[in-house]
């Protein structure tokens, strides 16, 4: 069982209770075990705890409002980051991802490169490769002034692009 899961059912939480405590108290021992979690490689995580993962993602992109203030922006690094390769991780992340931008629009440039990092990784599943471009699509319905910096974003990744 990870950390997040032991604190989460030592204290009776589900994942959306356990993201909402752990978001009062941002310089707790419980966040920093909750950035870590994020943090973690899919690869290197058991069934069950990718599926943890998944659902505090889910978690914290209905609770966007508060990961997109300042504040938390260590953990906003941290979904930004996360090394996400299958179906269920890929698609909470983009689902935050698109939720934090649509509240704090500062965050776009910054989500564009995780859509990019992601895409260059060489462990992405099939599967969880085709919601890449849904998620672009959907970052730059949520933030068209993004638009402008796809290029950018896609260079900064595959800098042999001209276009």
């Amino acid at each position: 069982m990870s950390a997040i899961e032991a604190a989460a059912t030592a204290s009776g939480d589900d994942e959306r209770a356990f993201v909402a405590r752990v978001l009062s108290e941002p310089r707790g021992p419980l966040y920093k075990a909750l950035v870590d979690r994020i943090r973690d490689d899919d690869a290197d995580l058991a069934p069950e705890d990718v599926a943890t993962k998944a659902r505090v993602l889910a978690a914290l992109a209905e609770r966007a409002p508060d990961v997109a203030d300042d504040q938390h922006a260590g953990l906003f690094d941290a979904v930004r980051r996360s090394p996400c390769t299958v179906r269920e991780t890929v698609a909470a992340r983009g689902a935050a991802l698109c939720a934090i931008v649509s509240n704090n629009a500062t965050h776009v440039r910054s989500a564009l490169d995780a859509i990019f990092e992601a895409a260059a990784r060489d462990d992405l599943s099939a599967d969880a490769s085709e919601l890449l471009p849904e998620t672009l699509r959907r970052l730059l319905e949520l933030c068209p002034q993004g638009g402008a910096l796809v290029a950018a974003a896609a260079r900064r990744r595959y800098p042999y692009l001209t276009a």
